[in-house]
C-alpha cells in the first residue's frame, strides 16, 4: 500500500492567464471523476502513474480557476520519470459546482 506525500506548492506564473494552461497533455491521463455517493459533484483532474510507483504526489495550488492542474503537467511528467505516479486538480480538488464558501 502506498504512502501519501501531500505537496503544497505556492505558485506564482508571470504573464500566464488560465486560457494558456493546455488541457492535457501526452502521457498524462485527464478526467473528470465523479463520486457515486455524489453525482453532483465533479473534479477535473489530471494523473500519471508512474512505473513501480514509490509514492503519490498530489498537486495543490491557489485557486487559480478552470484548468489550473495544467501548471503541474511538466513537473508530473518529470516526477513520472523519478518513480512518483502524481494527481492534480483543478480548483482545489473542489467541484466547480460546489465551491467552498468564505
Amino acid at each position: 500500500m502506498n504512502r501519501y506525500i501531500f505537496v503544497l506548492l505556492a505558485c506564482t506564473i508571470i504573464g500566464q492567464t488560465l486560457g494558456d494552461y493546455p488541457p492535457c497533455v501526452q502521457g498524462l491521463t485527464c478526467k473528470t471523476f465523479t463520486p457515486q455517493d455524489k453525482p453532483d459533484f465533479h473534479f477535473d483532474c489530471a494523473y500519471i502513474q508512474a512505473e513501480n510507483s514509490k509514492d503519490l504526489v498530489y498537486h495543490m495550488h491557489g485557486n487559480d480557476g478552470l484548468g489550473s492542474k495544467g501548471m503541474f503537467f511538466d513537473l508530473m511528467l518529470k516526477l513520472a520519470e523519478a518513480g512518483f505516479s502524481s494527481l492534480a486538480c483543478d480548483q482545489r480538488g473542489f467541484s466547480p459546482v460546489h465551491p467552498p464558501t468564505m
